[in-house]
């Protein structure tokens, strides 16, 4: 699958999660956010992948995205900003199904992300696809500034 979507922020918190359907994680529970400014994918009780160096809490857009594509029990996960591959790294992501959890954008639950759990900024044309998409597509979604995706 791909995650995709533009945030604007000088903090960290979650950008799009698919996890818990309360306040708790729940087996299986995926999120996708800003730590300290750095770009993380996590799946509860498997592991997290995170970003390089890059820092995207400088108040400015950026697009975000990770991928996620499964073979054989091991999933190979990559994070890009603004079209650019920032992570990568394997996680055992279906190890624990998500199917039956809510999608929840700019909120996973009160104590996760630690410090700064709901996103502080501004979201938007959050996409969620059945696919792994391409970097040359997440790089052509990132080239079309927020607002401006029609077509």
């Amino acid at each position: 699958f791909t995650w995709v979507a533009w945030i604007k922020t000088q903090r960290s918190g979650t950008i799009v999660a698919r996890a818990g359907r309360a306040e708790v994680w729940d087996e299986g529970g995926k999120v996708l956010f800003l730590a300290d400014g750095r770009l993380v994918f996590d799946a509860g009780w498997v592991g997290a992948v995170e970003s390089s160096r890059i820092r995207l809490n400088d108040g400015q857009w950026h697009h975000v995205a990770v991928t996620v594509h499964r073979e054989e029990g091991m999933s190979e996960v990559t994070l890009f900003a603004d079209g650019h591959r920032v992570g990568k790294g394997p996680l055992q992501v279906g190890r624990f199904p998500e199917s039956n959890l809510p999608l929840k954008i700019g909120h996973c639950n009160k104590d996760f992300p630690p410090r700064q759990p709901g996103f502080v900024g501004r979201i938007r044309e959050v996409g969620w696809y059945g696919y792994r998409l391409t970097g040359p597509m997440i790089t052509d979604l990132s080239r079309r500034p927020p607002g401006k995706t029609g077509g």
